[in-house]
C-alpha cells in the first residue's frame, strides 16, 4: 500500500517536474544566447536588428510627446505592428524608457509560449516528458530562444497566433455560441493588430463558417481584421499618415496592374518563395500538407476534424504569406508559421499514435494511403529542385521521401497488413523529420545570433552614438533610422522611405531617382547624410554637391544590409567640420570598425 501511494504521488508530481524542467531549459538557453550576444558586442547590450530601435523611438515619442513617429517633430508610419508599438508606448508612459523593455517582454512571451504548448500537449494526452520535449522542440523551431534578442513583436505574434490556433481546435467542431463569437472577434483583432499577416490565418475559419452557414461566427471573424487594420488606418489618416504603414507598402507585394495580372503575379511569387527557398518553412509546409492528407485516413478518429481545420488554416496562410509578404530577415517573418506548423504536426503524430492504441485492428485503406503518397510525391517534385541543384542540405526532404517509400513498400509487400505497422512507421519517421528540421533551424539561429548583435553594435549603435554627440538637435538624412533616432533627438529625413511619405510614394511608383532625391534633400537641408553607398548608386545616387568624407567598414555582416556606410556633408565647409568630428570620434570606436577618409575638400576663401 505504501509503495502504491509513493507511485501515485510521483505520478501526480511528474507533470509539475517536467514543467519545471521545461522552464529551466528555456531560461538556460536564453541565458546562453544572452552571453553570446554580450560577448560579441563587447559587453554592451545590443539588439540583433536595427528595427526594434524604430519601435522604441515611436513608443517614446508617443508616450512623451503624443507623436506617432520616429522623432518628436513629425508623424510617420514606420511601424507595421500597431499593437506592439502601442504596448511599448503604454509601458514607457508607466515605467519610463529603457532599452531592455522590448527584451523583457519578448522573453516573457517566449516562455509563455513554451508553457502554453506544454499545457496543451498534456491536454492532448502526451506523456509528461514527451509533452515537455515537444514543447521545447517547438520553442527551438521558432526559434524562440533567438527571437527575443530581435526586440520585435514576433514573440507576441507567435503566442497570439497559437492561442488562436488552439481556439480553432477547441471550438470549430461545433455550432458557435455568443461566447465563441466574442472570443473570435477579440482574437482576430489581436492577431491582426500585432502583425497584418494575421489576416492570413483568418481566411480558412471565415470561409468554413460561411460554408456551414454560421453567420454570426463568420461576421465576428471578419469584423476582427476590419476593426484592427481599418481602425489603425483611420487613426493614421486622422494624424496625416498613410492608410497602410510604409513598411508594408515598401516591402510587401502591392498590386501594380489589373486584378487578374495581380493574382497571377501573387501565385508566381508564392510558388517561387516556397520552391526556391532553403528555409525550414518550405520543408515544414510540405510536411504539414503530408500530415493533413494523412489525417483524412479512415483509420483515424473523426475527432481530428478540428485539427485538420487548423492544419489547413496554416497551409493556406503559408501560401498567402509567400505571395503577399516575405520570409527570413533573421528568422522572424515566418516564425508564426513555423511554430504553428510544428505544433499541428506534433498533434497529428499524436493522433496517429492514439489511433494505433484505440483501433489497433482497424484495416488501412490501400487506395487512400497510395493516394496520400502520390500527393506527397507530387508536392515534393513541385517544391524541390532535383539534379545538380537539388537541396542536399535539406535532411527533412530526405526524411519525407523515406517515409513515402516505407509506406509504399508496406503497401506492395503486405497489402493485407493492418494499420498498426503503418501507423508506427508514420509516427516514427514523421517525428524524426520534424526534429531534424527543428535541429537545423535552432542550431543555425544560435550560431548567427551573436554575429547579428555584433553587426548592430559595430555599425548602427556607433552611428547613433556619433549623431548623439555631434548632431543631437541637428538635421540628419539616413537610410537606417532606428538607432540614430533612439539614441539622439534629431530632425530626420528617411531617404529609404519608412518614415517619409514622399520618398515612399516615389519608391512605390518607381520614380525615385537622383533628381527627386536632390529636390527632397534640398528642401530638408541636412547637416549630415549617412547612407549605404550600394543603395545610392546609379539612378538613385546622391547629387554631386554632397561630399563624401569618410567610410566606416565592419566585418562581413549578418544583420546590417552592407558592411560599409558613408558619411556625406552638404558642402565643403561642413565637410571639414565633419572630418574633424569623425577623427575625434574614431578614438572611441571599437577596433573592429575600420575608417577610410576620402580626399579632403578645398574650401574657397573670398
Amino acid at each position: 500500500m505504501q509503495t502504491n501511494d509513493i507511485k501515485e504521488h510521483w505520478k501526480r508530481m511528474l507533470p509539475y517536474l517536467c514543467g519545471a524542467l521545461l522552464l529551466g531549459a528555456t531560461i538556460q538557453i536564453l541565458l546562453m544566447v544572452w552571453r553570446v550576444c554580450m560577448r560579441q558586442s563587447e559587453g554592451h547590450f545590443t539588439y540583433v536588428l536595427d528595427d526594434p530601435y524604430i519601435h522604441m523611438s515611436i513608443a517614446r515619442n508617443l508616450a512623451e510627446h503624443g507623436v506617432w513617429g520616429v522623432t518628436q517633430y513629425a508623424w510617420s508610419s514606420a511601424s507595421s505592428s500597431p499593437l506592439w508599438t502601442a504596448l511599448l508606448g503604454a509601458l514607457v508612459q508607466i515605467e519610463g524608457d529603457s532599452v531592455f523593455l522590448p527584451l523583457a517582454l519578448c522573453v516573457l512571451f517566449s516562455i509563455s509560449t513554451a508553457v502554453l504548448l506544454y499545457v496543451r500537449f498534456l491536454k492532448a494526452s502526451f506523456p509528461a516528458i514527451v509533452a515537455a520535449g515537444a514543447a521545447f522542440a517547438v520553442f527551438a523551431a521558432g526559434p524562440l530562444h533567438v527571437l527575443p534578442f530581435t526586440g520585435m513583436e514576433h514573440c507576441l505574434q507567435v503566442l497570439l497566433d497559437l492561442v488562436f490556433g488552439f481556439w480553432i481546435l477547441d471550438n470549430l467542431g461545433r455550432r458557435s455560441s455568443a461566447k465563441d463569437c466574442a472570443m473570435a472577434l477579440v482574437l482576430t483583432m489581436l492577431v491582426c493588430s500585432i502583425r497584418y499577416e494575421g489576416a492570413f490565418l483568418v481566411v480558412v475559419p471565415f470561409f468554413l463558417s460561411l460554408w456551414r452557414r454560421d453567420w454570426k461566427l463568420a461576421a465576428s471573424l471578419a469584423a476582427g481584421p476590419i476593426l484592427a487594420i481599418g481602425g489603425f488606418a483611420a487613426y493614421s489618416h486622422l494624424m496625416g499618415m498613410p492608410l497602410i504603414p510604409n513598411s508594408i507598402a515598401i516591402k510587401g507585394h502591392m498590386p501594380a496592374f489589373g486584378p487578374l495580372r495581380y493574382i497571377q503575379d501573387l501565385a508566381m511569387m508564392a510558388f517561387s518563395a516556397l520552391h526556391f527557398s532553403t528555409g525550414t518553412h518550405a520543408d515544414l509546409f510540405a510536411m504539414t500538407l503530408l500530415s493533413v492528407l494523412a489525417m483524412r485516413l479512415k483509420a483515424l478518429r473523426t475527432e481530428t476534424s478540428t485539427l485538420q481545420i487548423w492544419m489547413w488554416t496554416v497551409v493556406v496562410a503559408c501560401v498567402l504569406h509567400a505571395g503577399f509578404a516575405s520570409f527570413g530577415w533573421f528568422f522572424r517573418y515566418e516564425a508564426y508559421l513555423v511554430v504553428s506548423m510544428t505544433t499541428v504536426m506534433f498533434l497529428a503524430v499524436r493522433e496517429v499514435v492514439r489511433a494505433h492504441v484505440d483501433r489497433e485492428d482497424a484495416p488501412v485503406s490501400v487506395v487512400m494511403w497510395l493516394g496520400g503518397i502520390a500527393c506527397v510525391t507530387i508536392v515534393q517534385g513541385i517544391m524541390n529542385r532535383i539534379g545538380w541543384a537539388y537541396r542536399v542540405e535539406s535532411n527533412l526532404i530526405l526524411s519525407t521521401n523515406v517515409l513515402a517509400l516505407a509506406l509504399l513498400g508496406v503497401m506492395i509487400f503486405g497489402p493485407r497488413t493492418k494499420g498498426r505497422l503503418i501507423r508506427s512507421a508514420t509516427a516514427l519517421l514523421v517525428t524524426s523529420a520534424i526534429l531534424i528540421s527543428i535541429w537545423d533551424r535552432a542550431v543555425y539561429a544560435y550560431a548567427v545570433v551573436g554575429l547579428g548583435a555584433r553587426d548592430i553594435y559595430l555599425q548602427q549603435s556607433q552611428m547613433g552614438r556619433f549623431v548623439h554627440k555631434y548632431y543631437q538637435n541637428g538635421r540628419l538624412a539616413a537610410n537606417d533610422i532606428g538607432a540614430v533616432t533612439y539614441f539622439s533627438d534629431v530632425h530626420l529625413l528617411d531617404v529609404w522611405g519608412l518614415a517619409n511619405d514622399e520618398v515612399r510614394r516615389l519608391r512605390v511608383a518607381r520614380k525615385y531617382n537622383t533628381r527627386e532625391l536632390g529636390r527632397i534633400l534640398g528642401s530638408f537641408s541636412p547637416d549630415l547624410v549617412i547612407i549605404y553607398p550600394e543603395w545610392y548608386a546609379g539612378r538613385t545616387r546622391l547629387p554631386d554637391t554632397y561630399i563624401p568624407v569618410a567610410r566606416w567598414i565592419v566585418p562581413q555582416t549578418i544583420s546590417s544590409a552592407f558592411p560599409d556606410v558613408v558619411f556625406f556633408a552638404p558642402n565643403a565647409v561642413k565637410a571639414l567640420l565633419l572630418r574633424r568630428q569623425l577623427r575625434e570620434f574614431q578614438t572611441t570606436l571599437p577596433r573592429r570598425v575600420q575608417v577610410q577618409y576620402f580626399r579632403q575638400p578645398v574650401v574657397q576663401t573670398p
